[in-house]
């Protein structure tokens, strides 16, 4: 494995075991950096330097275009398409500036476009551009060389440095790379590092290869972006089930709990307590897909749980054991260095009282209470505890297994960050409440009706809303449990202004509602949770009527073509929850003349075409359409 780069390593230090430099990043921030806090200018999914946009165009496609023209385009398989293009391909002129900035994240040094691409400093040297598949599009080097993919190395899954990110005059700054307009026409990449510009995209859409010592975006002043949510804070990398530390996986494959490096494994432990050490090509996690906003694996008060069903953490300040829901323990490590295998009942975080270890990522590694877990050198995997320096197993990446007690490939001594219980991940749903009548009024309550953990704290409240503003699902279906519809940053304001409306300090308020007409009545509901097990449902005051159980609403809040009419269409057709065939009544083109039940209903009900009720649903089948 490449030497490491991460910024927070502040001096380069010797591992002895196997003399592996782990060399510090060391990203001054220019002197000529203003103290005032900037937004990333820009809309949904790209950002504005200036004439240029870089951006998402769609699921496969990201693009570099200035007005009409589009100089480069890089696919999700890391291909490029080489300008001038003429939109509508690729192009991204027509979007909307949104007045609050670019949604793209603002990472650990990169730049997080749609969730789907990652514009990242790997080093001091590289700069690249990847997809989530992992697919490397392009790699830019300081020496002014550029490197084309489809390729799968220096991608995100590289990326953990503490980079300082600015905003300067059309460019941003991140670490020792400046991207931006560096003169009207002209888009440069630039390493200030060497002073080299690396690339060219020019505004007639060709492009012009460094290296080369002009149109540089050196010596210029920038300003630090506001802070992003959770900063000082990092996330476990991983995927569904599991994290990834190094070169190693641990995590759950098949209800089995799994360490694993590449094809290999060196540990299985089984639900009912039992275990076999590798070498094993069985239960590997090695074709699992990583998330770029971290592991779903929960981190909280001194262990880590996977998929529900596995915890590895702390007991005490002495132990540590990794324990099935189902009672059995399968492993327990003590602080002098001996393990004692299971199966057994006793030792599990499932049941006893839980030490409240602090929790915090280092390079590679994880550290729990005095416990750290993690890749210590090159293929090799260590779990050992820091007050005695002693190493209680070695996990080899060819699934060998060195138990000890020993005192070599120690994790002691290694700056750590922090946890993040990672975004708040929300979604939305009607919920059926009441019969009304009309004239009548109703007590219905709002505002924040579950909680644990830290969710009813006014800061992760705030970040509840900021995430649907964001952008949210919702569900398909009564429950939050259903299917869902992704409701993107487009058009998730109306849910942040729901969010923020009925928010209360604390439990549930009251309001009156006056009954319109007869019919059942519907409350939107959000709920919402992270990483670290604190979750969270709104009532929120947004309430609407339809005429029965069976007709529920099919739009998430604030987002019905017609604001007064629950029952009909959205503002898109992708954005309604109904079942495909009722969307797809809701969102036909009626010409003027529609039913507003379903076509079935109505042609049942036309025999009963003298009541107003039925000549109003089923306008067309009682043919009293106005046009």
């Amino acid at each position: 494995m490449n030497c490491f780069f991460f910024s927070f390593i502040f001096n380069a230090v010797v591992l002895d075991a196997i003399n592996l430099q782990r060399l510090q990043t060391n990203f001054a921030s220019s002197s000529l950096v203003e103290q005032t806090a900037a937004v990333i200018p820009g809309g949904a999914g790209f950002i504005e330097f200036g004439e240029f946009r870089i951006g998402v165009w769609d699921q496969v496609h990201f693009s570099i275009s200035i007005g009409n023209k589009v100089v480069i385009v890089f696919r999700s398989d890391g291909t490029q398409i080489y300008g001038p293009i003429n939109p509508p391909n690729h192009g991204l002129g027509a979007r909307k500036i949104l007045s609050t900035g670019s949604d793209v994240i603002i990472g650990n040094g990169y730049l997080e476009f749609d969730k789907l691409w990652r514009l990242a400093v790997i080093d001091n040297n590289h700069l690249s551009i990847s997809h989530k598949d992992g697919k490397t599009a392009m790699i830019w080097r300081s020496d002014g060389l550029r490197f084309p993919g489809p390729r799968m190395d220096y991608n995100y899954k590289k990326i953990l440095s503490d980079v300082p990110m600015s905003l300067g005059d059309k460019f941003i700054a991140m670490g020792p790379w400046r991207l931006g307009s560096s003169q009207r026409g002209h888009f440069s990449i630039t390493s200030t590092a060497t002073n080299v510009t690396v690339v060219i995209y020019r505004h007639d859409g060709t492009l012009h290869p460094g290296p080369r010592k002009d149109f540089l975006l050196t010596g210029l002043p920038t300003r630090q972006f506001n802070a992003p949510e959770g900063e000082g804070y990092v996330a476990i990398p991983g995927g569904a089930g599991f994290i990834e530390l190094g070169d190693f996986r641990l995590g759950v494959v098949h209800n089995q709990f799994s360490i694993t490096s590449g094809d290999k494994t060196a540990m299985i432990f089984y639900t009912n307590g039992t275990y076999l050490t590798g070498p094993s090509s069985d239960y590997r996690l090695d074709g699992k897909v990583t998330m770029w906003d971290g592991s779903d694996v929960k981190a909280q008060r001194g262990y880590l749980e996977f998929a529900g069903a596995w915890r590895l953490g702390v007991i005490d300040n002495n132990h540590l054991s990794i324990a099935h829901k189902s009672g059995k323990t399968a492993m327990i490590w003590r602080s002098d260095g001996l393990q004692f295998p299971g199966p057994t009942t006793r030792w599990t975080t499932w049941e006893r009282s839980v030490t409240d270890a602090p929790m915090s990522l280092g390079l590679n590694f994880i550290a729990i209470g005095l416990w750290r877990l993690g890749q210590s050198a090159l293929h090799h995997f260590s779990i050992s505890y820091v007050a005695t320096n002693k190493t209680a197993v070695i996990y080899r990446d060819d699934g060998n297994v060195f138990v000890g007690p020993r005192h070599d490939f120690l994790l002691s001594g290694w700056p750590t960050r922090k946890l993040s219980c990672g975004k708040i991940r929300v979604n939305g749903y009607w919920k059926p409440m009441n019969s009304v009548i009309e004239g009548q009024t109703y007590e219905e309550a709002y505002g924040w009706e579950e909680s644990k953990g830290r969710s009813m704290s006014s800061d992760w409240q705030v970040s509840f809303g900021v995430s649907v503003t964001a952008g949210f699902s919702a569900s398909v279906g009564f429950a939050e449990a259903s299917a869902e519809v992704s409701v993107s940053s487009e058009y998730s304001r109306s849910g942040g202004t729901a969010v923020e409306q009925s928010s209360t300090k604390s439990g549930e308020v009251t309001m009156g509602y006056e009954s319109p007409g007869n019919g059942v009545l519907w409350q939107w509901m959000f709920t919402g949770g992270d990483h670290c097990g604190n979750l969270a449902k709104l009532k929120t005051k947004s309430l609407a009527l339809t005429n029965s159980y069976n007709e529920r609403p099919c739009c998430p809040v604030g987002l019905f073509k017609n604001a007064s009419d629950p029952r009909g269409a959205c503002q898109e057709k992708k954005l309604c929850t109904c079942n495909p065939g009722r969307c797809n009544f809701l969102h036909r083109n009626w010409n003027g003349c529609r039913d507003i039940s379903s076509s079935e209903d109505c042609l049942d009900w036309k025999n009963s075409c003298s009541h107003s009720y039925v000549r109003n649903q089923c306008s067309k089948t009682c043919g009293v359409c106005k046009s």
